[in-house]
């Protein structure tokens, strides 16, 4: 049967399609979505000053280490094995382009000395910043003659005021990650991203480096649905690579534990539809277990009154489960409480809705995530104190995956898994729903960092 294959790539690229279509008929036989993409939905989120642990295990990337060619590029950014921010600190890296997978540096195209671009761009990836969703370059960030790219970074700054440094760690990071691989197989007869094999590999395939787009859609994040997010849109060799950067939110931080200060910082929250906001007002206060003496579910469901302890002037911690949210908030309200905190039972701060046939109460009420409450409930009861409301200083309101090196390194590795498995002229065999892409990706994240 003749069949013609067409490949649509819509302009608001959600999805790439790849049709089968009886040439004869025009009856479409198969269609699917080439386009790789983790939704990681609400996460919970935490913001300390030092997250770091007595006891955590530290593990290193074997990376091969080489002589460095000297183009001259010097980029400001966070270094593997550093997976992000969270994890280290950037620095100034001089001419790290593996002098075997990128004998001319990162922004050469020709093979002969001297670089074509001095932007971010070159023969294994182009990085550019697309705030506006249209897959073309906003601004490009501009390194000038002497490919100096080290651009101001902050943390406390929303990702729109650093889109350079944004860019030039994206761009480090899909450099790498090529150069990486390219030691470990995926080389030009692989089908690996590169606009020219310097004469290496088969003759074909070339002109196919990897796009990465940084911060899409952040100009305008609130109106934008992609968020919390990254994806990669693997092609057969000859065929540009996709990758695009989302903005992340950082949830409401709404809870923060002033002491003890083995657990002091801001907390992510979920919100009540009943009762008055943190957002509206501010509560401080120390905080208590529920105990109901009741063991069904458990004695700190605060589900049935009165209460075995004194709530009177406390913030009540009651745990999520046997009755409805509302109901065990005017329980704590009618036991004297003068906020509450409810325990999820999975890692997730969720909102609660309310109850038609509860009386709303009169004091606020979040929830928390069951990591969050496993940590601080320890201290509840002797000395733990909280303040509920919007914190003076939460810090931006969005992150990017520009900075995040693991997430880069996964969705780098869907190009490699996605040639290497059918073949490099060969994109469809990942697209069953037992696929194992994603675990892949995620062993050359850890891999990486």
């Amino acid at each position: 049967r003749l069949v013609w294959d067409l490949n649509i790539d819509p302009f608001d690229a959600r999805a790439y399609w790849d049709f089968r279509v009886d040439a004869l008929s025009g009856q479409v036989l198969e269609q699917m979505n080439r386009l790789l993409s983790c939704s990681f939905g609400d996460m919970p989120y935490r913001h300390e000053d030092d997250c770091r642990e007595e006891n955590a295990l530290s593990q290193k990337a074997s990376i091969p280490t080489l002589p460095l060619i000297t183009d001259g590029a010097v980029y400001n950014v966070f270094p593997l094995p550093v997976e992000s921010p969270s994890h280290g600190d950037r620095q100034l890296l001089d001419s790290p382009a593996d002098p075997i997978a990128s004998p001319f540096g990162w922004h050469d195209t020709d093979g002969s000395d001297g670089a074509e671009y001095t932007i971010t761009r070159g023969n294994n990836a182009y990085a550019f910043y697309d705030g506006d969703a249209n897959q073309m370059p906003s601004v490009d960030t501009d390194g000038g003659p002497t490919l100096n790219f080290d651009f101001p970074y902050d943390p406390a700054l929303e990702p729109n005021d650093m889109k350079d440094a944004a860019v030039t760690n994206l761009f480090y990071l899909s450099n790498a990650m090529h150069d990486f691989l390219y030691h470990y197989g995926f080389d030009e007869d692989a089908g690996n991203y590169q606009a020219n094999h310097y004469g290496q590999g088969p003759g074909d395939g070339d002109n196919d480096v990897v796009n990465a787009l940084a911060s899409y859609g952040g100009e305008d994040p609130e109106g934008f649905d992609e968020l919390n997010n990254a994806d990669f849109l693997p092609t057969s060799d000859g065929n540009n690579g996709r990758m695009r950067m989302f903005h992340w939110n950082t949830g409401n931080t709404l809870l923060e534990v002033t002491a003890p200060a083995a657990v002091a910082g801001l907390y992510n929250t979920g919100l009540a539809e009943f009762g008055p906001s943190p957002l509206d007002v501010t509560v401080s206060g120390e905080v208590v277990v529920v105990d109901d003496e009741v063991l069904t579910p458990y004695t700190s469901d605060g589900c049935q009154l009165p209460f075995a302890n004194d709530l009177t002037g406390k913030i009540a911690m009651v745990d999520r489960g046997g009755c409805v949210f509302e109901l065990k908030a005017k329980n704590a309200e009618e036991a004297g409480a003068i906020a509450v905190i409810i325990c999820n039972f999975d890692d997730q701060a969720n909102d609660m809705a309310g109850n038609a046939g509860v009386e709303e109460p009169n004091i606020p009420t979040v929830s928390l995530s069951v990591s969050s409450c496993a940590l601080i409930r320890q201290y509840a009861g002797s000395g733990l104190t909280v303040t509920m409301g919007v914190p003076e200083d939460s810090g931006p309101t969005w992150r990017t995956g520009d900075f995040d090196n693991g997430i880069i390194a996964h969705e780098y590795a869907h190009g490699l898994s996605t040639r290497l498995t059918g073949g490099r002229f060969n994109s469809g065999c990942l697209s069953g729903p037992e696929q194992m892409g994603e675990g892949w990706s995620d062993f050359f994240a850890l891999v990486a960092t």
